[in-house]
């Protein structure tokens, strides 16, 4: 597993949402993850770490953004979209 961060990528593995990719976006007691889409950066959804699987996979870009206040839910969708396509590869 890779290291909780965020910006980091992850899988719920339980839920209603099992198997949705998100960007950690606050860490703690719980994960708040978000899909850019359904679960915004206003309203993200709070996840338990043990319904997650850490994706070993980092858009620096993402990180960068984090750390300057400056990510945006499109930013959110396009680093997911493009995590997938990497998969596809």
């Amino acid at each position: 597993m890779a290291d909780i961060k965020k910006g980091s990528i992850c899988r719920s593995l339980a839920g209603h949402d099992k198997g949705t990719y998100y960007i950690i976006v606050e860490t703690g007691n719980v994960i708040k993850v978000s899909d850019g889409k359904y679960r915004p950066l206003s309203n993200p959804k709070v996840k338990n770490l043990k319904h997650l699987e850490i994706v070993d996979y980092e858009d620096k870009e993402i990180i960068r953004m984090i750390e300057n206040n400056r990510l945006q839910n499109e930013n959110i969708k396009y680093s997911i979209k493009k995590y997938l396509a990497h998969l596809d590869k």
